[in-house]
């Protein structure tokens, strides 16, 4: 972990004995930048390791999770496949926050488990908040039609919401979608890829963001800002398959250019919380005047 106050870095990847574990994978933090998770091997058996920069507090989790999402208070919500929980009677792929221990939270508006898998997108910055996919048929009332669906889930009312009704002018089923950092917005992209959606809590209804011929590929990832000012769409390639878009004007920027406006290639985009800034990995030479060493950079 890299301090940008003091210019010091931390290996976070010691046991409590403090030696290092034979290999790491990933990493993730949460939004409160004191919480960080590991997907680690040891002794060929690989686990999540949880870790609390302050307080030097460490815990396991007992599977591995590919890139988990933490919310803003470090609690963690994970897709796993088995039983964790006494509720978890279906057989199926579903998403737990551990905090520490694990809690089933791909449930329906009255507590009920599904009956298809569930995929995790995301949380909010309170971490109270879960969006997921799914295409279970049994977790809110009203007939719910085949295919997949983005639920809603509020751990502190423990209400499930539908979010992408066709009722509320939204897509009849979905590739993927995000929540913003507040909870009370969901961007959603339809089954065909080539259509943004915004979903308002406040008018269970959305509103479309970007149509298909402003967007020369297929969507595979989408981002909001704080209150879906701002979001950031990317493709499954990177040269030229990434928009930063102005939600309220539809101003669209291409994050991935050299100073003369030339597209180029880049991969792991993130929007940070205010959407005024797009952070990415990328191997070009000449998105700056100083990169010199030829090799990826952030």
């Amino acid at each position: 972990a890299f301090a940008f106050e003091t210019g010091r870095i931390d290996l976070l990847s010691r046991k409590p004995d403090g030696s290092q574990f034979e290999a790491v994978f990933d990493q993730v933090f949460a939004a409160n930048g004191r919480t960080v998770y590991l997907s680690v091997q040891e002794q060929q058996s690989y686990y999540g390791w949880l870790l609390d920069l302050v307080s030097g507090e460490q815990s396991t989790i007992p599977r591995r999770s590919s890139l988990p999402d933490l919310g803003g208070d470090g609690a963690q919500l994970y897709s796993e496949l088995g039983a964790l929980d006494i509720l978890d009677t279906n057989n199926m792929i579903d998403i737990y926050r551990f905090a520490p221990s694990p809690e089933l939270v791909s449930l329906g508006d009255v507590g009920q488990v599904g009956d298809n898998h569930a995929a995790k997108m995301n949380s909010d910055l309170s971490g109270q908040r879960i969006l997921f996919k799914s295409a279970s048929t049994n977790l809110v009332d009203g007939t719910v039609t085949s295919g997949q669906h983005l639920h809603l889930r509020n751990l502190t009312t423990a209400t499930t919401t539908w979010v992408n009704r066709t009722e509320g002018g939204c897509p009849a089923t979905v590739y993927a979608g995000a929540i913003d950092p507040t909870g009370e917005h969901v961007a959603i992209i339809n089954t065909s890829r080539n259509t943004v959606y915004i979903w308002h809590e406040a008018t269970t209804h959305c509103s479309i963001l970007l149509i298909q011929g402003a967007i020369p590929f297929n969507i595979s990832t989408v981002e909001l800002s704080r209150n879906a000012r701002y979001a950031l769409i990317s493709g499954a390639t990177s040269r030229g398959q990434a928009l930063w878009i102005e939600t309220e004007t539809l101003l669209t920027r291409d994050p991935c250019v050299t100073p003369v406006g030339e597209s180029r290639d880049c991969q792991d985009l993130r929007l940070s919380q205010d959407g005024r800034y797009v952070a990415f990995v990328s191997s070009e030479a000449d998105l700056v005047v100083d990169d010199t060493n030829e090799a990826g950079d952030v």
